[in-house]
């Protein structure tokens, strides 16, 4: 029998709290510009620093958002079963679990990602029925790895 492969993408306290962090940031600029200077808040010379407010209180709230709900993430290729499960867990108890056949899953795709200043990475990601983009599996440093990891995978669905 065919052992299952697991994938594992962490979304940890360290950066839970390095998202957190930024969001609370963001709420310096409002306090700069319109608490600390003491002025009346309200008169029509303040209404480009609500804008500014506005801006900034909701990327503080998208980041907190971030950093509350934001789920760490395992896909499972099940060779008995013959099925992919994908299970999300959140920091405060939320969890998600979605399953998806071998007969639903596609083609693979290997993509360096163009998104990111940091290391060069090679981007795992499979095509299931019913979404209109590939479900990222996980992201290798080289693409050998990548590769190899993929026909891995392909056989486990073709079994």
């Amino acid at each position: 029998m065919t052992a299952a492969l697991t994938f594992h993408q962490p979304f940890g306290i360290v950066a839970r709290l390095i998202v957190g962090a930024a969001g609370a940031w963001t709420l310096i600029a409002p306090y700069e510009l319109l608490i600390r200077p003491g002025v009346p808040v309200f008169s029509v010379g303040m209404i480009p620093f609500w804008f500014i407010l506005l801006g900034a209180l909701s990327i503080g709230a998208t980041l907190f958002g971030a950093a509350l709900f934001g789920i760490s993430r395992t896909v499972r290729f099940d060779p008995p079963r013959r099925a992919m499960d994908v299970h999300g867990e959140g920091s405060i108890g939320m969890r998600v679990r979605r399953s998806h056949a071998s007969a639903d899953l596609g083609a693979m795709s290997i993509d360096e990602p163009y998104d990111s200043d940091g290391p060069t990475g090679y981007r795992l990601s499979i095509f299931v029925a019913g979404r209109k983009r590939p479900l990222e599996i996980t992201v290798f440093p080289s693409r050998p790895e990548a590769e190899s990891t993929a026909d891995a995978v392909r056989k486990l669905i073709a079994s």
